[in-house]
């Protein structure tokens, strides 16, 4: 589904069975009021109502009632303040447990969406731009497919993105970026080799093509001066290596990795002392453990690097 305008029906008009935003058929989502505060919303498509608006919040889409927050309150927090604390408080409607869909808007605009889940908390969430098509940042998970898709793009300096699937507990399939949309400069990374080859996270319910043009790119990186690296273990060396001839980790100061077990072609740990790749470096941050063989070896390659262990 593209990313697309979501506006209360009170901001649009019926022109000859149509509607109307700002003069022109509109597309995009509709929401009209039902008594009660509750809300129906549809697709449109140049005006015409196409089908009913299933919000990616909801894991699998039986008949469920849809509310405006306004209508919401929660015995633990006040309603003012219930947008920092969706994930810690019950939440009610008619001074009932409620579950289902929670819209918010600002000045008819959708702000957030809501899934509540059965025992009143907040699971799903997406948080809109009400100025744009795009969304400042999201939490999916689909626990029947066993997937997950996470967006955080708050601020104007870094972006991030995570892609999951743990169907095989003991083998998950992921990606985790974490970047600066303007310098492009990588911060944090993290990625699975079947992943990198198949791009499973294009099919995010909500599209981000900044972020998968991003990831696609991974070859070419160059990193931040504080980076995280967490690899799969069948491409760590591959990447290392592609990286290295890149100029990728120039700017790299302090260093968290996991998997340095993995490193089978670098097993002497000399790249970690090469100047021409590693020139910045002054310090190497274990994210999972070491063994001992790796921290003794690691401490003799590199001794005027700090090894935080």
């Amino acid at each position: 589904m593209n990313n697309m305008l979501r506006l209360k029906s009170t901001l649009l008009t019926q022109v000859d069975n149509k509607w109307h935003y700002q003069g022109v058929p509109f597309t995009g989502v509709v929401f009209f009021d039902k008594e009660d505060s509750q809300i129906a919303p549809f697709i449109v498509h140049n005006g015409a109502i196409t089908e009913p608006y299933i919000s990616p919040c909801i894991e699998s889409p039986p008949s469920i009632m849809q509310v405006d927050q306004s209508a919401i309150h929660s015995p633990d927090c006040r309603y003012d303040q219930l947008h920092d604390c969706w994930n810690d408080v019950r939440l009610r409607y008619q001074d009932k447990s409620y579950a289902g869909m929670v819209y918010d808007f600002v000045e008819g605009k959708c702000l957030y969406e809501n899934y509540i889940d059965d025992d009143g908390y907040s699971g799903n969430y997406i948080t809109w731009n009400t100025d744009s098509l795009l969304p400042v940042s999201f939490e999916l998970l689909y626990k029947p497919d066993g997937l997950t898709y996470s967006y955080d793009g708050f601020r104007v300096d870094e972006v991030f993105f995570s892609y999951a699937d743990w169907r095989n507990m003991e083998e998950v399939e992921e990606v985790r970026i974490k970047y600066n949309p303007v310098t492009k400069k990588v911060k944090k990374f993290s990625a699975t080799k079947g992943v990198l080859q198949d791009k499973p996270y294009t099919s995010c319910p909500i599209p981000l093509p900044d972020v998968y043009k991003m990831i696609d790119s991974y070859q070419t990186f160059t990193f931040d001066s504080f980076l995280s690296l967490g690899l799969d273990k069948n491409i760590i060396n591959e990447l290392f290596d592609i990286w290295s001839n890149n100029n990728s980790f120039q700017y790299v100061e302090r260093l968290l990795i996991s998997g340095l077990d993995g490193l089978d072609g670098l097993a002497d740990f000399s790249i970690f002392n090469n100047k021409q790749v590693f020139g910045s470096l002054t310090e190497i941050i274990p994210l999972t453990e070491f063994s001992l063989e790796t921290k003794e070896r690691l401490k003799m390659t590199a001794p005027n690097l700090k090894i935080s262990l």
